[in-house]
């Protein structure tokens, strides 16, 4: 085989390398660095992302591990489950020194008259059931074959609770992780569908002020939720709400009406949307009827928010 040379002078080459002054090196290092230092600023602006840590009843983990991916898909945030029979939950909670080991967010686990004494001693909230479990057998510290309920639990101390209410809600939606739960042969519960940041809207007669400030601002601690109340004239309520009726998009509805007892509002858009609030609580003594609209997205959130301000009365 023969090799034939290449000749430069008479031959052009098929590239040839781009040639650079001074100056355009000075300014393609000029840009680099900026754009590193824009990089390296955007990252240490960014914040850490939050962390739930959860000792959940080991007989859950089938769905619950698919709960816990599934939200730190959505948010921005990191779910840690620990895994643990019913009785090692109880003395990694409350006994020996790994109790001040961790600082735990959730626990989730059966309910029974031991562990409602001891959660509550130490300071810690009921927060509802999550889903029911379905045992052939007599669960530890129960005589009932019947449905269990899975108890959520947050510890009061923790100063920061919002992003494991959140995931809570998650747990809760009917779409989300009631799904996981049925799939399992779970018995679901009844809740609001999963908003990331939910808002509650409440139009309120002028004077239920005093009624409602201190309710509001301790619900929205407590459940995690922004309150968004606005106080209006009786004259003025009723033309707001006939308005906002008439709009094609029903979302701009409050939540929540608070109105003047004795009287009768327009029924325009109070038969049509809203059912009024009918409470069982003897504590109930103030001077104004809530109505609850029905097609509320966050319908069982104002009930629960009618519930705190009675027993904040």
């Amino acid at each position: 085989m023969r090799h034939q040379g290449f000749d430069f002078e008479k031959n052009t080459p098929f590239f040839r390398p781009p040639k650079y002054t001074g100056i355009t090196l000075s300014l393609l290092s000029i840009f680099v660095l900026v754009c590193m230092l824009a990089v390296w600023e955007k990252m240490a602006k960014s914040p850490d992302l939050p962390v739930i840590r959860v000792l959940v009843w080991e007989k859950c983990k089938g769905p619950f591990e698919k709960i816990r991916q599934a939200y730190q898909r959505e948010a921005a945030c990191i779910v840690q489950a620990t895994y643990r029979s019913h009785s090692e939950i109880m003395d990694h909670l409350f006994k020996g020194p790994q109790k001040k080991a961790v600082t735990w967010n959730l626990a989730l686990c059966l309910k029974s008259k031991k562990t409602n004494l001891l959660f509550t001693q130490n300071n810690w909230q009921n927060r509802g059931s999550v889903a029911y479990f379905s045992a052939l057998q007599p669960l530890p510290n129960e005589a009932k074959n019947s449905p269990q309920p899975l108890i959520s639990w947050i510890p009061e101390r923790v100063k920061e609770s919002s992003p494991t209410l959140s995931f809570l809600r998650f747990l809760n939606a009917p779409t989300k992780g009631q799904v996981e739960f049925a799939l399992e042969g779970w018995t679901g519960i009844s809740a609001d569908h999963w908003i990331h940041s939910p808002r509650l809207k409440i139009y309120a007669i002028s004077g239920a002020q005093d009624l409602l400030n201190s309710a509001i601002e301790n619900f929205e601690a407590y459940e995690g939720v922004q309150m968004e109340v606005s106080y209006l004239k009786r004259e003025n309520m009723d033309t707001s709400m006939h308005i906002l009726s008439k709009a094609n998009n029903k979302d701009y509805l409050p939540d929540l009406v608070y109105w003047m007892k004795g009287t009768n509002p327009h029924s325009a858009w109070a038969g049509l949307y809203y059912s009024f609030y009918k409470s069982d609580s003897k504590k109930l003594v103030s001077n104004f009827s809530p109505y609850l609209r029905k097609e509320s997205p966050l319908l069982k959130t104002a009930q629960k928010f009618l519930s705190f301000v009675e027993e904040s009365e």
